[in-house]
C-alpha cells in the first residue's frame, strides 16, 4: 500500500499509477527511465499507485516481453515530489499508440460535495459532452481525445450520465446508477468504441490519502 502525498514528499518521490486503454489482446509494460515499474498489464487493467522519483525523466511502453524493441510510445515529464499521477496507454486520434501523464490533483470536495473528472481514451469517439440525465444539466463539455478534464464538484448521489458526442444532443453511451458519495472523488474513464471492442465507461473512486487497486 502507498504512503500517504506528505510521507512521499520527504522521500523525494512521486505516487504514479498506470491503466492500459488500449484496446485489444496486448499486455504492456511500462517503464519510467530505468525502473520497469509495471509489467503485463491487460486492457482497462488500472495499477495500484507505485513510488517513483520525484525527477524528469522518460517513460517508455512496450508489449510485454518485448524489452529489446523501440518502444512504441514515450512521454517525458517531471515527476514533483509528493504528487500523484496517473499514465493513460491509449491510441490518439491518429490511431498511434500514445502515452498521457495526467497529474491526480486530489484537493478533496466542497463540504457535502463529491468531486468527478472525465479521461477520454476512446480514440474513434471524438469530442465528448457528458450530462446528467434526470436534468439534462452539461458537466463536461467538449472532452477531446487523449485529454482529462478537471475535478468537478458534484452534488452527491446515485445519478445517470448520458455520454455524447460534441453538440449532437443524443447520448450514445449510459453510466448508469453511479453512486457519488459526499467527500470522495471519481475519474470516469472513456475506452472503447472500436470495431471489436464496445464504447464503454469505466468509473474509478480516487482514494485521497492511501493507493488505488482496480482491478478492471
Amino acid at each position: 500500500m502507498a504512503p500517504a502525498g506528505r510521507a512521499v514528499a520527504k522521500q523525494k518521490k512521486a505516487l504514479v499509477r498506470f491503466l492500459n486503454a488500449d484496446p485489444g489482446v496486448a499486455r504492456y509494460d511500462l517503464r519510467f527511465e530505468n525502473s520497469k515499474t509495471y509489467t503485463h498489464v491487460k486492457y482497462q487493467r488500472l495499477t495500484p499507485y507505485d513510488e517513483l522519483p520525484a525527477t524528469r525523466g522518460e517513460f517508455r511502453l512496450r508489449a510485454s516481453g518485448w524489452d529489446d524493441t523501440e518502444p512504441p510510445a514515450t512521454q517525458t515529464g517531471r515527476l514533483d515530489s509528493g504528487k500523484r499521477y496517473t499514465v493513460v496507454a491509449l491510441r490518439d486520434a491518429e490511431g498511434n499508440l500514445a502515452l498521457n501523464v495526467i497529474a491526480d490533483n486530489l484537493a478533496p470536495p466542497s463540504e457535502g460535495k463529491a468531486k468527478v473528472r472525465i479521461i477520454n481514451a476512446a480514440s474513434n469517439f471524438g469530442a465528448a459532452d457528458v450530462i446528467r440525465q434526470n436534468d439534462n444539466k452539461l458537466w463536461f463539455k467538449s472532452v477531446n481525445i487523449a485529454t482529462a478534464t478537471d475535478y468537478e464538484d458534484v452534488d452527491s448521489a446515485t445519478t445517470t450520465l448520458e455520454v455524447g458526442e460534441k453538440g449532437q444532443h443524443r447520448a450514445v453511451l449510459l453510466i448508469s446508477k453511479l453512486n457519488l458519495e459526499a467527500g470522495k472523488m471519481y475519474t470516469i474513464v472513456m475506452v472503447g468504441g472500436t470495431a471489436n471492442t464496445p464504447l464503454q465507461a469505466i468509473p474509478i473512486e480516487d482514494e485521497l490519502t492511501q493507493s488505488v487497486v482496480q482491478d478492471l
